[in-house]
């Protein structure tokens, strides 16, 4: 799926938007937008805060836990039609490296064959990318294995998937993909 011309980035400005940690319990971190994320499974699943706690281990870049919604302040990118009833797709999180903005969504392996079909779009910004915990198989709709984690980026013909023994090497490999400044 492809659009007839990317979204306008200069003139469809983003920013996240403050956000206020009520809870008293609270999960802190170092590279994220927001340095506190409250401590609820309705906030961070299981695989999502593994990611939040991956990338503020790499040390590049700075990131955040995106809104699911534009009225929550979450970040959306359009989509070019229409899946599962909505236009907008809000990834889980944005990690920006250098001038490189991906967008990362955990999912699992029940929803990917559909978010890869719908959501995995061959942008240039924000690198849109999925991610599964365990080893997805070639078609994408089962675990071959429960260890480890699955990259799912798009490809020129059918969408490319790498295995890796965990968040850190695969987080490093997307870092291989960002733009670096003009110097």
């Amino acid at each position: 799926m492809t659009y007839a011309q990317e979204p306008d980035s200069v003139h469809d400005t983003w920013r996240p938007k403050p956000l206020d940690v009520t809870r008293p319990a609270t999960l802190v971190f170092v590279r994220s937008v927001h340095p506190a994320y409250p401590d609820a499974p309705s906030y961070l699943n299981t695989p999502e805060r593994a990611m939040a706690a991956a990338l503020d281990a790499t040390g590049a870049g700075w990131w955040v836990r995106n809104a699911p919604t534009r009225a929550l302040g979450g970040y959306g990118v359009p989509m070019p039609v229409q899946v599962a009833g909505s236009q907008t797709f809000f990834p889980d999180f944005l990690w920006w490296v250098d001038e490189t903005c991906f967008a990362i969504d955990t999912t699992g392996v029940h929803l990917l064959d559909a978010k890869v079909r719908g959501k995995l779009l061959a942008l240039t910004n924000p690198k849109i990318v999925l991610v599964t915990a365990g080893r997805v198989s070639a078609n994408l709709d089962t675990l071959e294995e429960r260890t480890g984690w699955t990259l799912v980026l798009p490809g020129p013909a059918a969408p490319r998937r790498t295995h890796y023994a965990d968040l850190g090497p695969l987080l490093a490999a997307l870092g291989e993909l960002t733009v670096r400044p003009s110097r």
